[in-house]
């Protein structure tokens, strides 16, 4: 999906496969406000810097059904 933003991709992943665990991860961008887009999304949200224990984290709760 070409030209889309990761949550735009995500609404359309999700419209296509509701209930479906999706855990959104970004760089440092000015262009991102982070806490809108964690209180927009509540699957799951990274901001960089990611760790093997940040990400696993995400992912155990996105998959338990708890987002955050």
């Amino acid at each position: 999906m070409a030209g889309m933003i990761g949550l735009a991709l995500a609404d359309e992943v999700l419209r296509l496969r509701p209930g479906l665990p999706i855990v959104l991860g970004t760089g440092f961008s000015e262009d991102v406000d982070a806490w809108l887009v964690a209180e927009r999304w509540h699957h799951g949200f990274l901001m960089e810097p990611h760790t093997v224990r940040t990400v696993g984290e995400a992912l155990r709760r996105a998959f338990a059904g708890n987002g955050g």
